[in-house]
């Protein structure tokens, strides 16, 4: 059997136990919570699965982001070809002179032993080159696309902006999937998003507000009742609805929308 797959938006490939793990995930729940749809598996129960992406308080609740300590999957060449004539501009408008003085000497992307030879964002200290924390701890591709009213998947990684789900190709078909405890062997994410964030893990967020919090490494003790609001959390789908659409088709999203609305992947 062909052992190869790869995650969609990105030129990074499963490693062989991961495409293990996705396959005995499918035939496990194939039926069941993971439904056949054109060429499409949908894994209906961990795209109904809870979440919060609060991101501009995250730097409130935890000790470091998604986006600080590290760089995201490698983008593919289109979005790095899309993205560059936008640089300039995002660079002066967002990030500091120390961002500017390294891009107009090295650019903003890397390709070495570190980046396993992919394209991908340079650092700018230990974040990601467009992490504008100096600021309001926000993606600075992700601001300039709202403002200028641009679709985020013209230029921001789909590796972080179809953050909680994932789309894998495997054996002709993509899994459509999220992030869910029995989803961490083979998806991009991995455990430490599951373990470590708030917006992936409404149970944490109930207990904090219990004041039952565990003591967790990234976790801030002490969080604002106004950030991640438990009322503020929802269906992983309903967050990436562009996404689904933009890859998968608005057909897709809508049978997702009334499979899971209906709950008859339950029966």
């Amino acid at each position: 059997m062909n052992m190869t797959a790869h995650y969609i938006g990105t030129p990074e490939k499963l490693s062989q136990s991961e495409i293990y793990q996705c396959r005995i995930y499918i035939r496990k729940h194939r039926g069941k919570r993971v439904i056949s749809f054109h060429n499409f598996f949908i894994d209906l129960e961990a795209l109904s699965g809870l979440f919060n992406l609060d991101c501009s308080n995250c730097h409130l609740a935890h000790f470091h982001s998604c986006c600080e300590k590290g760089r995201p999957l490698a983008p593919g060449k289109e979005t790095i070809k899309q993205l560059t004539p936008h640089v300039e501009t995002i660079v002066e408008r967002y990030l500091t002179s120390s961002h500017e003085k390294q891009w107009r000497k090295e650019g903003f992307i890397e390709r070495s032993e570190k980046t396993d030879y992919y394209d991908n964002f340079s650092l700018c200290g230990e974040d990601c080159f467009f992490y504008a924390k100096e600021q309001e701890h926000f993606c600075s591709i992700h601001r300039y696309a709202i403002e200028q009213q641009l679709p985020l998947t013209s230029l921001k990684p789909m590796a972080c902006s179809m953050y909680p789900i994932d789309l894998i190709e495997i054996d002709g078909c993509i899994l459509i999937t999220a992030l869910h405890p029995e989803t961490l062997s083979f998806c991009r994410w991995g455990e430490e998003y599951y373990k470590d964030f708030l917006c992936a893990n409404v149970q944490y967020r109930e207990d904090s507000m219990n004041g039952n919090q565990e003591s967790r490494e990234n976790m801030r003790q002490s969080i604002p009742e106004s950030i991640f609001r438990l009322d503020h959390y929802k269906p992983a789908y309903v967050w990436e609805k562009e996404t689904i659409e933009h890859f998968c088709g608005k057909e897709v999203y809508e049978w997702i929308d009334t499979k899971i609305k209906e709950n008859d992947y339950f029966q």
